[in-house]
């Protein structure tokens, strides 16, 4: 028996098993990722190769703990914390998403984002990813629908290794454009997935040129095309 092989295994399953992780239908965080592979994968079902990742973890710890916060604060009205909001279907599928938070004097959708000091060095140069810009916009949507006045979307980044000092806050005015672009690249994904196969669509989408990380998370087909390349045989099916 041994302490240290126990404890870390204890930590690894709960890693593991934490409910962000076992996510199946895709959600708001995802629909905007920048890598078609990764995006066509995700609506496909294509089961991932799990790993331990701990970051992620503690970026779910983090936001436990700002909902608890703003929750005691809650009570003059103004804060909302953690909402299911439906944001869109795809392909006839509901998609629903948790807002970190909204403010109803200023009617600003807020999410939180744990970064590296790579990642605050990045965000302080201006406009976030578009998988991020994507997710607060669609979090806008589903405010609004909820019957909000939504105003602003903002992401504020807070340090994961560094003091609160160095968090960055990015802000635009709500675009519902934004999550309607996202939702229709996702839709058009969904259904070429369904009438042509996954197995035939999946190969030809195009990899992330920045080096994505979570392609390693699905499988690879002998069909799959070079980083660089376009998926050409189904282009007229994927908006611009």
């Amino acid at each position: 028996m041994s302490t240290e092989r126990d404890v870390r295994r204890i930590v690894e399953q709960a890693v593991l098993t934490e409910p962000r992780n076992l996510q199946v239908i895709i959600g708001p965080s995802e629909l905007g990722v920048a890598c078609d592979r990764c995006l066509g994968h995700k609506l496909a079902g294509t089961p991932i190769r799990r790993t331990v990742e701990w970051q992620p973890y503690v970026g779910t710890a983090v936001h436990r703990q700002l909902e608890r916060v703003f929750e005691a604060e809650a009570v003059n009205g103004r804060w909302t914390t953690e909402s299911k909001l439906w944001v869109g279907d795809i392909d006839g599928v509901e998609i629903w998403g948790t807002s970190d938070l909204f403010d109803h004097n200023t009617g600003t959708v807020v999410d939180f984002k744990t970064a590296s000091k790579t990642r605050l060095a990045v965000a302080r140069l201006g406009a976030p990813s578009q998988q991020y810009r994507a997710q607060v916009h669609l979090y806008g949507r589903g405010w609004h629908y909820n019957g909000a006045d939504v105003n602003a979307v903002a992401i504020w980044y807070v340090p994961r290794d560094g003091d609160l000092s160095r968090s960055v806050w990015w802000q635009e005015p709500y675009d519902e454009r934004v999550a309607l672009d996202a939702l229709a690249r996702a839709e058009a994904f969904a259904k070429a997935i369904r009438i042509l196969g996954a197995d035939q669509f999946l190969p030809t989408l195009q990899r992330d040129p920045a080096n994505c990380y979570d392609c390693n998370r699905y499988p690879s087909y002998p069909t799959d095309p070079p980083l660089h390349t376009a998926a050409e045989p189904f282009a007229d099916l994927i908006p611009a």
